[in-house]
């Protein structure tokens, strides 16, 4: 069996086109919370609500509850920082505190 130059060419063009890479979706990247350095509730609440949807955008990256209290305490400055330096920087391991280890209490 012998193949024309002619099929092999159109052969050619039709797996060419077959195996054209596809368009990359677009991946979108998800900003990080802003940070809070205190202020009222609606601006807490909009702290917290950032954070929220970076964890959920950030599936897998944050199993544990400490996990997200501790990154969302990174974010934090000024008096709203002050507040929990001294829970973390004396922390007591015989003493749990449970807003360091618990999302709901930390939210509360």
């Amino acid at each position: 069996m012998t193949v024309s130059n002619l099929e092999l060419r159109t052969a050619l063009l039709a797996l060419s086109r077959n195996n054209q890479p596809q368009p990359k979706k677009k991946h979108r990247t998800i900003g990080e919370p802003d940070p809070f350095s205190g202020g009222g509730l609606d601006e807490l609440r909009a702290f917290l609500f950032q954070c929220q949807i970076y964890f959920r955008a950030s599936k897998g990256e944050f199993t544990e509850d400490s996990e997200r209290i501790f990154f969302t305490i990174s974010y934090l400055r000024g008096i709203a920082l002050d507040y929990f330096e001294p829970f973390i920087t004396e922390l007591d391991p015989l003493h749990s505190l449970d807003f360091l280890e618990d999302w709901s209490a930390f939210v509360q």
